[in-house]
C-alpha cells in the first residue's frame, strides 16, 4: 500500500484548500492501495509556535501590511535570503520536533506540501538522510518567494510558466518543475 501525506498550514485558506482539493481528487479516483493522510503541519509543532504563527501572519497582513510587504521583499533578495535561510531552518527545527518525528516514524512514500514551512522541514529531514519520502512542493503563489525553494525537494508543482521561470532563476532545476 502506498502512503501519501499532505501537509498544509492554516495561514490564510489557500494552502488548506489546495491540499483538500488534491486529497478529494485522489479519493475520487478510487486508487487502490493508496492511503491518504492530510493535516495542518502546525498541529505537530509546539503550542506557542502553533498559537502565534497564524495570528501573527493575520495581524501583520491586516494591521501592518506595509511591514509584511517590507519583510517579504527583503527576505526575497538573494544575498539576504542566503544569510537568513540557515536561521530560518534552525527556527523551524526548534519548533517542529513532533512533525519531524512523525514523518521519520511513518515512512510515507510521498509527501505533498502546500506551505513553505513544512516544505522546508521535510526537505531538511530528507537532505539529512532521516526520511526517504518523495517530496513534492505545491507552490500556492504565482510568484514563488525564496522560502519555497528547499534543497531536498524532489519536485515542484506550480501554476504558471512564470512561476517556473522564477524557481529556475533561483537555482531549481527545470526538470524538477511541473506546471
Amino acid at each position: 500500500m502506498a502512503r501519501l501525506l499532505i501537509l498544509y498550514v492554516e495561514a490564510g485558506h489557500g494552502h488548506r484548500k489546495v491540499a483538500e482539493a488534491i486529497r478529494d481528487e485522489l479519493i475520487s479516483r478510487n486508487i487502490r492501495d493508496l492511503r491518504v493522510e492530510i493535516f495542518d503541519a502546525l498541529d505537530k509543532t509546539n503550542r506557542a509556535f502553533r498559537s502565534l504563527y497564524a495570528k501573527l501572519y493575520f495581524r501583520l497582513v491586516v494591521q501592518a501590511s506595509w511591514l509584511w510587504g517590507f519583510f517579504y521583499f527583503l527576505t526575497n533578495v538573494p544575498a539576504l535570503y542566503a544569510l537568513i535561510a540557515p536561521l530560518r531552518s534552525l527556527w523551524n527545527r526548534c519548533h517542529s520536533r513532533s512533525l519531524r518525528q512523525y514523518v521519520r516514524r511513518e515512512h510515507f512514500d510521498l509527501i505533498l506540501l502546500t506551505h513553505f514551512f513544512p516544505a522546508e522541514v521535510c526537505a531538511t529531514e530528507k537532505k539529512r538522510g532521516f526520511i526517504r519520502s518523495r517530496l513534492i512542493t505545491i507552490v500556492t503563489d504565482v510568484i514563488p518567494h525564496a522560502a519555497w525553494r528547499n534543497p531536498g525537494t524532489d519536485h515542484y508543482w506550480v501554476m504558471a510558466e512564470e512561476s517556473a521561470r522564477v524557481l529556475v532563476k533561483g537555482g531549481v532545476s527545470r526538470g524538477q518543475i511541473h506546471v
